[in-house]
């Protein structure tokens, strides 16, 4: 019932549409249900830390980079959410750029919205052109390199000259959701969750997670079937699952159909880490997200954008091989974490909107140091 909170059931969602109303009809019929939401997570932000620390549940505005529907990305700020809505300035690249500004005191960012990302800049908006700092993303495409099969592949050549338009620009740093570059210019930057239509990113999660009775040591449960899912792009998530039921079955469990949202979460509440396999671009969110919630440690692969995750406790391998995870090492780690965050608070208070803004505000470098 708690992560219930302020949302509407998949029956009334599908009622929703046989009356007409597409996403973006949706999205306007949540805009005061939203205000209300978002309006209560700033009140709730005003409480001193030190009692936010000591009360049972939090609510909050979780940090989110995607939009509910792209096209909404056409209305310009009315259609944003998260992150992008509280840019300056509001590049939307299609098949003609559509420019919004909303100018701001405290904003020093434009966002940058391409589908598909990792083609040309578009360096004929002045905006851009004229821009300090950028955050790009809300597409599950990759940038600057196309790691995704789905889009268009450049050309190395092309994704370098990419990179180059970039560093020779008077952008001093770039961030990125879904970014396949270690180049300097650029700062990773985690997709979060997905907004919802009647209340943003605003949720009420528990400040230390209430867990259930250990199952395994690993969940592994991917979306990977029908439609874009039966797509090569999200075959690494049946790799992984073969190898969850094969070499790791002693402590990773894999259900045997398809969860409900209610199931899924307690089966994150069951689990102490679980399996976040890319597909859709390399981001391994919204599940990271919300494995974290839910006091679940996040295994993920390494990439240029991994450097994001290590702001949260989890678990960063190499590459999805049999050998990357045992259960001795697994439980060593899991010690570790611990150790290391002995408060879950401080786990939840970085998943916040504005931990990631304040970042950017301060053009700070999101990339974290490897142990």
């Amino acid at each position: 019932m708690l992560n219930r909170w302020g949302g509407f059931g998949a029956a009334f969602i599908r009622a929703i549409r046989r009356l007409g109303f597409d996403d973006r009809g949706i999205w306007g019929l949540g805009l005061s249900t939203r205000w209300m939401f978002l309006s209560l997570a700033s009140m709730f932000e005003r409480i001193p830390e030190g009692v936010r620390r000591r009360l049972p549940f939090q609510v909050i505005r979780l940090h989110s980079l995607r939009l509910h529907h792209w096209r909404l990305a056409e209305k310009g700020y009315t259609g944003l959410s998260g992150l992008m809505k509280k840019a300056r300035m509001v590049i939307v690249d299609l098949d003609r750029p559509l420019v919004f500004r909303r100018p701001s005191e405290r904003a020093n960012f434009v966002a940058y919205l391409a589908k598909p990302q990792g083609g040309p800049v578009n360096w004929q908006s002045e905006g851009l052109r004229s821009a300090r700092v950028v955050v790009s993303g809300g597409h599950d495409s990759t940038f600057p390199y196309q790691w995704d099969s789905r889009y268009a592949q450049p050309s190395s050549a092309e994704a370098e000259a990419l990179i180059e338009s970039v560093r020779e620009s008077g952008i001093t740093r770039w961030y990125a959701e879904n970014l396949t570059s270690y180049d300097p210019i650029f700062s990773p930057i985690a997709g979060g969750i997905l907004p919802s239509p009647w209340r943003e990113s605003v949720r009420l999660v528990r400040t230390k997670p209430r867990r259930l009775a250990t199952k395994k040591l690993v969940f592994c449960a991917h979306r990977d079937k029908g439609g874009q899912r039966a797509n090569p792009q999200f075959d690494v998530r049946r790799d992984v699952t073969a190898l969850a039921e094969g070499p790791w079955k002693d402590f990773a469990h894999v259900p045997d159909d398809y969860l409900s949202i209610s199931e899924f979460r307690q089966e994150l509440r069951s689990h102490p880490y679980t399996l976040c396999v890319e597909g859709g671009g390399i981001d391994p969110s919204p599940k990271a997200f919300e494995a974290l919630i839910h006091g679940s440690i996040p295994i993920i692969r390494e990439s240029p954008l991994a450097d994001a995750y290590r702001h949260f406790p989890v678990l960063v391998v190499k590459d999805w091989a049999p050998d990357v995870l045992t259960e001795q090492f697994l439980l060593a780690h899991l010690q570790q974490v611990r150790s290391e965050w002995p408060d879950w608070f401080d786990v939840i208070d970085r998943l916040k909107l504005d931990y990631w803004l304040n970042l950017i505000l301060g053009e700070a470098e999101t990339r974290v140091s490897r142990a």
